[in-house]
């Protein structure tokens, strides 16, 4: 569960490992699971925090338009850091740990 700005960064550093990116930031065009990852990882920081609301609904919409768009269905803090395929419906009393691969 991201609680913090340290924890935010570590799993987002954690899903660029996983994704195999070398980049600093995902390109404008393309790079669409990685900015599905990102949103998903900002949408929870921000319900977990309740820091900035507005921030929040963005993120929020931002997550389920990527979530629409690539036809993934994931509900915020079910996913540990560094999963590697989020392509599965998990219900949210999942919890799946980091490192987490599909085969």
């Amino acid at each position: 569960m991201i609680k913090t700005r340290d924890d935010l960064q570590g799993y987002l550093d954690k899903d660029k490992r996983a994704l195999g990116m070398k980049k600093r930031r995902p390109s404008i065009i393309g790079d669409e699971v990685w900015k599905f990852e990102i949103a998903l990882r900002m949408d929870e920081f921000y319900r977990n925090t309740q820091k900035n609301k507005l921030a929040g609904l963005f993120w929020k919409w931002r997550h389920r338009q990527l979530g629409l768009k690539l036809g993934f269905s994931i509900p915020c803090n079910c996913f540990g850091g560094g999963v590697e395929n989020k392509s599965l419906w998990p219900d949210c009393s999942t919890s799946i740990g980091k490192n987490w691969r599909m085969v």
